[in-house]
């Protein structure tokens, strides 16, 4: 029945979703899980064991054995990324990091739930030794939400760890890609001296939540160096449902390319120039034009760009 939340509820939103996924057999499918994919709703650790499993099955046809073995254990893994470029040969490592969400409490006062610290090290170390370029997948990014007045979403052990270690491989990383937020942003994640950066773009959603416009994007890596995304969106201000281009990430913000340096300079430029926020900002929300954004909503958006660690939040103003 409608509003049920239990384990069949769960279940079977696993399975419409792997269903509909295998309709893309053309596309490699990396999956994840997301916060809504835990019973109850945010939960996940060890003991959520059963769930890791049930879809470790689901997902079987696009992971091989080693990544169904650490995703069965607690919802993360990695994998080689099929039709790359040998030159050019690229792996996802899949992190869970609803592990460390702060409605999860389950985990509020571990240090590191489910060994995925530990094991997101070696699988890094091994990496670099052999000289891999990696992209970092994961659903919750570092930092904060800016849709729910710039809330922190990790807890501050694991925000601040996971940085750290993210920032330490940036020499193989190309980037970290995730979801959640529902909006279209990122984050400039460095470490604690700025000498290494890595970037975590967040991408808009299918889903209208909030009455933000249904959007996907395209991403273009070459080199090891994300060149450029393009997203597309459907308006729901009109009546006909008809997917259309939204934007050119280098093009309409003037990049070369969307490397670490550039989203930088990105960032800096939106400091001293309100109309170039304000196009950002847009883009944020698919284009939706639902919301306004004052003096404070620009300075804390972009604070929330350069300062993802949560014990840097002096630039915040409330």
């Amino acid at each position: 029945k409608l509003g049920e939340y239990d384990e069949m509820y769960l279940k079977e939103g696993l399975d419409n979703a792997t269903k509909f996924l295998k309709e893309f057999n053309r596309f490699e499918v990396i999956p994840m899980l997301g916060n809504h994919d835990a019973l109850p709703e945010n939960y996940h650790d060890e003991s959520k064991s059963s769930l890791f499993r049930y879809a470790a099955k689901k997902y079987s046809r696009w992971l091989p054995q080693s990544a169904l073995e650490t995703f069965k254990r607690g919802g993360y893994y990695t994998k080689e990324i099929i039709g790359t470029e040998e030159e050019e040969k690229t792996y996802v490592v899949v992190l869970n990091t609803v592990l460390y969400y702060t409605f999860n409490k389950l985990t509020e006062n571990d240090t590191d739930p489910i060994d995925q610290f530990k094991w997101f090290k070696e699988t890094m170390d091994k990496y670099k030794e052999e000289n891999k370029k990696v992209i970092i997948a994961a659903h919750i990014c570092p930092g904060v939400s800016e849709r729910y007045n710039w809330s922190e979403q990790m807890y501050n052990q694991y925000d601040d760890k996971l940085i750290d270690l993210i920032t330490e491989y940036s020499d193989i990383t190309i980037g970290m890609i995730c979801g959640h937020l529902h909006l279209d942003t990122y984050r400039i994640m460095q470490s604690k001296d700025k000498k290494k950066t890595v970037i975590g773009f967040l991408s808009p959603s299918l889903d209208t939540y909030l009455g933000i416009n249904p959007s996907i994007r395209l991403y273009d890596i070459k080199g090891g160096v994300i060149q450029s995304y393009v997203n597309y969106y459907v308006d729901l201000n009109k009546t006909e449902v008809q997917w259309k281009f939204n934007y050119n990430a280098t093009q309409e913000y003037n990049l070369k390319d969307l490397s670490p340096n550039s989203m930088i300079s990105l960032a800096q430029r939106m400091h001293s120039n309100r109309t170039l926020h304000d196009i950002w900002y847009e883009h944020m929300r698919a284009d939706s034009h639902m919301y306004q954004c004052d003096d404070k909503c620009w300075n804390n958006n972009l604070c929330a760009l350069e300062h993802p660690r949560n014990s840097e939040k002096d630039c915040y103003k409330w």
